[in-house]
């Protein structure tokens, strides 16, 4: 089964506030789901919806301060409901981007099996950003990014790209993207600023078989 991506919900809250909460989403067993939230101050200390646990996948600091991360699930048991995302302190802005990935290896705890690498985040100014995976380990699997930026103009993916969601709040703004066999998620957009990126590698499921028996039969020839 070929690895496929459903957009789920995306959100922005420029509140100073300790939780922040998604649209309600559907998530059906052995569903790898993704959330990336970017907050203008310190990181989540933890996301999770009633009866689904996150764990968190990589984290990083951009523009001095700001901290964007990527959170993984993958449900024991069908999902409905909303999503909260819990800092110890308010961060001020706050951005996600939630969706869930079919097809994806479902070993492990947590989905842990489905990330093949999650390295560290990348960091510049201009108006590109991106993350650089290393080789894929197969031409099976994908690649997803999150791409920060410190204005609000929108993003454009890479023209291979598909973009999952794009959202702005005051002056920061998160893209989320997704290839299969492709190593570099990037962005760009129009002024120049400071960009902080993060890429993920999902492995496919092994491809499933039908066992079919087989049958022998042995003849004894009677001679008269």
């Amino acid at each position: 089964m070929a690895l496929t991506v459903t957009a789920l919900t995306s959100g922005t809250d420029a509140g100073t506030t300790t939780t922040y909460t998604t649209a309600s989403v559907t998530i059906n067993t052995g569903e790898l789901c993704l959330l990336s939230v970017q907050g203008a101050t310190n990181a989540p200390t933890g996301v999770a919806g009633t009866g689904l646990t996150f764990t968190n996948v990589q984290a990083g600091t951009w523009d001095s301060t700001r901290k964007v991360d990527y959170w993984r699930a993958m449900p024991t048991v069908d999902f409905t409901g909303t999503i909260t995302i819990t800092y110890s302190s308010g961060p001020g802005q706050c951005e996600w981007s939630v969706y869930k990935i079919l097809g994806a290896d479902t070993g492990g705890v947590n989905g842990a099996d489905a990330i093949v690498q999650a390295p560290a985040i990348a960091t510049g100014t201009g108006t590109t950003g991106s993350k650089v995976l290393a080789a894929l380990s197969s031409a099976n699997n994908m690649a997803v990014g999150a791409i920060v930026h410190a204005n609000a103009n929108l993003s454009t993916p890479d023209s291979d790209f598909v973009e999952i969601h794009d959202v702005t709040v005051e002056s920061r703004s998160l893209q989320t993207l997704y290839k299969i066999n492709d190593t570099t998620p990037s962005g760009t957009w129009t002024t120049s600023a400071a960009w902080g990126a993060l890429a993920i590698e999902i492995k496919a499921a092994a491809a499933g078989g039908i066992a079919v028996p087989i049958i022998t039969r042995q003849f004894r020839a009677r001679w008269q």
